[in-house]
């Protein structure tokens, strides 16, 4: 698998030779074997998204600076499953690019200039201002007075000529930055985009972002940049159907036709979901791995090497089941399907309305036993049918406040005033308190999201703890429980789940089967134990088989039971050929053995060296009487 491709000095499987189906890796001696002949794993199309990491330097043993690329695209491909295929125009909004270093230290380059590796993009201009003002001001005054008694005269005159000139030179220095389209997330990723709008072009270009340098220059060392995405991050446009002469091709073909937007938008939301879980993932199964380059470091190579990679097909095959079941759901149930398929809540919320998300029942997880819940259920039923009052504070009492808790999370009653929830005054009920209490209480259960996908991943593995159970239904409903309340929730989820429906646990598929029915029903819990039923047919088979030399791991195993069971069946059995106490196999053929050894002078150390029984074991062989 792809996922264990980059393991800790482990590359199994991250390339097959051409037309040879060799692996490379590196072998259990930490010795990375490479050759230039095989190929990484095929990027999904490299029109959508590709990454290249590169070194312009020489003479790598003394270090070397690591330029990394990546481009982004829309281009279609082909979705492929039973019956029919689908054409979509699959772009990116948002990325990450992680670089692993094996056998290579390695270290940041800040770039104090800002041209290189900055997040931002940085831009500074100058201005030069002159200004010339010329101003000119000319001006003349005169008064004069004549008197009519006497010859006088009074006069004056003002005159005024100017001149002002004014220069002015001015400097104005500019500086903006803009943030690039990518940034870092870590010391080896970074993430491109902001999930707005799909990603085109190269948009990380040659970035110089570390300093690396072997780490042994005697072995070989390698980079590998991984482009990964996550399943909001993938967007789907142009829906093209071709259809084929199956059932599920007819019902394809007539589902197009159909005029619901709605439910043709959320079946679409289904294909995108199972084409993310068809890309091969990372490590640690969060992220769907689109593109990987390599950077290849030999001892004695003056250059870096690459590995080319498998040529994309364009196509992602797609199971069948959860596409025919989603298309056989009556409609209306359309959101609750996918839930049940694993399609999760906050993605269903981008398509579906509030009030119908609103309607279905996701926020209940019980927290009592379901035997404790019904008794408390049935007895509000009777309280009703008799008009009395419905006392919350006497539920509490008699059941406990967590029955109770759930006997409200399943909506049988309900509280006119949330402010008063320790009052009875404002507790009604909510259900039909004439029709059968057990049909009305498994039909409110089973209809709880919660339930339903805790359901159908036991059907699918009942081997599955109540942490497993509690991570799946977490995920699909976007519930951050922590480890304690998985562990709680999730051996409630199981009970709830068996003890509702008891035929979905196979009881001859695993022997644990019985115990899980028995847990869910509110027996004392035997952790995976089957009730043992002892008879003389299964001690005289259990003799014959452990006679034979047969491990009880075995015994178990092909009879389909417990190691607890084959050692109720040995218990108090005295037979010289069989071993009640431990596992060690004393068959006549072996006492045989033991004893031509012992007869031919072989010492017992090297009898039990070559049988393979301890010491104290071929002694008690050899006092067997024959």
């Amino acid at each position: 698998m792809f996922n264990q491709a980059f393991n800790e000095f482990e590359l199994k499987g991250v390339g097959k030779m051409a037309g040879h189906h060799r692996e490379i890796g590196i072998a259990d001696d930490l010795e990375l074997v490479v050759d230039r002949e095989f190929l990484l794993p095929k990027p999904l199309d490299r029109h959508i998204a590709s990454v290249t990491i590169d070194t312009r330097d020489n003479y790598l043993n003394e270090g070397y600076t690591v330029e990394l690329s990546a481009s982004f695209g829309c281009e279609s491909i082909k979705l492929v499953s039973d019956g029919f295929e689908v054409e979509v125009d699959l772009s990116i909004r948002k990325a990450e690019i992680d670089l692993q270093f094996r056998r290579t230290e390695y270290s940041r380059i800040v770039d104090e200039d800002g041209e290189q590796n900055s997040e931002w993009s940085l831009s500074e201009t100058e201005t030069f201002t002159n200004q010339k003002n010329h101003n000119y001001k000319i001006g003349a005054q005169l008064r004069g007075k004549l008197g009519s008694s006497d010859l006088t005269a009074e006069g004056s005159a003002d005159a005024a000529f100017g001149y002002e000139g004014k220069k002015n030179q001015s400097k104005t220095h500019e500086a903006s930055r803009s943030r690039k389209n990518w940034h870092f997330i870590g010391k080896h990723t970074i993430a491109v985009g902001v999930a707005r709008q799909p990603l085109d072009g190269r948009e990380v270009d040659a970035l110089k972002g570390w300093k690396a340098i072997p780490s042994d220059v005697n072995s070989v060392s390698a980079i590998f940049a991984m482009l990964k995405v996550r399943e909001k991050w993938i967007e789907f446009s142009n829906t093209k159907y071709t259809y084929y002469k199956n059932p599920i091709g007819k019902k394809i073909k007539h589902f197009a036709q159909l005029q619901s937007k709605k439910r043709k938008e959320l079946f679409e939301l289904l294909l995108k979901e199972l084409a993310y879980r068809q890309l091969p993932k990372s490590e640690d199964k969060r992220d769907a791995v689109l593109a990987v380059d390599a950077l290849i470091v030999k001892p004695g190579y003056e250059h870096a090497v690459g590995l080319d990679s498998e040529a994309s097909s364009g196509e992602i095959h797609l199971p069948s089941e959860p596409i025919a079941e989603f298309l056989q759901s009556p409609s209306g149930t359309e959101i609750q399907t996918l839930l049940e398929l694993g399609v999760s809540a906050d993605a269903i919320s981008s398509i579906a309305d509030s009030e119908e998300l609103s309607s279905l029942n996701m926020e209940f997880v019980p927290q009592s036993r379901p035997e404790v819940v019904f008794l408390a259920f049935k007895e509000i039923i009777s309280d009703a049918n008799m008009n009395k009052r419905i006392s919350r504070s006497r539920l509490i009492s008699k059941f406990g406040r967590n029955a109770i808790r759930d006997i409200y999370g399943l909506n049988i009653l309900s509280e006119n005033d949330r402010n008063a929830k320790n009052n009875d005054d404002g507790t009604k009920i909510e259900v039909d308190i004439f029709s059968s209490p057990e049909f009305i209480f498994k039909h409110l259960a089973t209809s709880t999201s919660s339930l339903r996908i805790a359901r159908r991943a036991i059907i699918q593995n009942q081997a599955l703890s109540g942490k497993e159970i509690a991570e799946i239904v977490g995920e699909v409903l976007g519930k951050k429980w922590a480890d304690s309340s998985k562990q709680r929730y999730g051996s409630e989820l199981k009970r709830w789940a068996i003890w509702l429906e008891p035929h979905i646990v196979n009881p001859s598929k695993t022997a644990s089967g019985y115990s899980l029915v028995a847990f869910a029903q509110g027996d004392k819990p035997v952790h995976g134990r089957r009730r043992s039923i002892v008879t003389p047919e299964l001690i005289q088979k259990v003799l014959s088989m452990r006679r034979a030399g047969m491990s009880k791991n075995a015994i178990s195993s092909q009879l389909k039971t417990t190691a607890y069971v084959i050692r109720k069946a040995l218990e108090g059995v005295e037979d010289p050929y069989v071993s009640t106490t431990n596992n060690r196999r004393l068959s006549p053929e072996i006492i045989s053995k033991i004893r031509a050894l012992h007869e031919d002078g072989v010492t017992q150390k090297r009898i039990s060296e070559i049988v393979g029984l301890s010491a104290p074991t071929v002694r008690k062989a050899l006092r067997i009487e024959s």
